[in-house]
């Protein structure tokens, strides 16, 4: 059990710090159904103005009716002329404005998705750009942990190169002879002296 924790808490720290976060999925599937909810109302609507009993409209008028007034723009070159049809036509303009607009909300939730995605990309570019760049000042092949610490703490974000100097700094100003930080100075309130008080995060 404490083995699968010290895993579960690696894995954990490796998404964190180093994996790339997925990316979320294009929602296809929602986009994909509102579309073909819409079109099966204009293709019904179609039906109902092209054999209504009214004036005979052309299929392409029908369709045409259709989208003007689900899209809520009506402009009046067709009308319904028997109340039959007007009673017909009355449920489906409102399921044709909803669908429209549903239409319209899927389509603003899949572009935004591929904004997030594309701005995820840029990010991780820059992020591995910005990681060679700091593997290059590393003189050696390998590093001990510490390095790999720092390293860590300024991939991640959590830590910038000012922060670490200074922590650092600070580090030797309360280290003792053998290199060491005592307890008793931590607790002294001596901790971080007014002059190298660290910035609030």
């Amino acid at each position: 059990s404490f083995n699968n924790d010290e895993e579960e808490v690696e894995e954990e720290v490796k998404d964190q710090v180093w994996n790339a976060k997925p990316r979320p999925k294009l929602p296809w599937k929602a986009l994909t159904l509102s579309v073909t909810a819409f079109l099966a109302l204009l293709v019904v609507g179609g039906c109902l103005q092209h054999f209504s009993s009214g004036p005979p409209l052309t299929w392409a008028d029908s369709i045409y009716m259709c989208v003007v007034t689900a899209s809520t723009v009506g402009f009046g070159d067709f009308t319904e002329s028997t109340r039959i049809d007007q009673a017909l036509s009355l449920p489906w303009m409102l399921l044709g404005v909803a669908g429209f607009a549903h239409m319209g909300i899927q389509f603003a939730a899949f572009m935004s998705v591929v904004y997030a995605r594309d701005c995820m990309a840029v990010n991780e570019a820059a992020k591995k750009q910005k990681l060679q760049e700091q593997l290059a000042m590393i003189k050696d092949d390998s590093m001990d942990a510490n390095a790999f610490l720092r390293l860590s703490l300024l991939h991640a974000g959590i830590a910038t190169e000012a922060e670490i100097a200074q922590i650092d700094k600070l580090f030797k100003t309360l280290a003792d002879s053998k290199g060491k930080v005592t307890k008793d100075k931590l607790l002294s309130g001596c901790m971080v002296p007014a002059n190298q008080a660290l910035p609030c995060r």
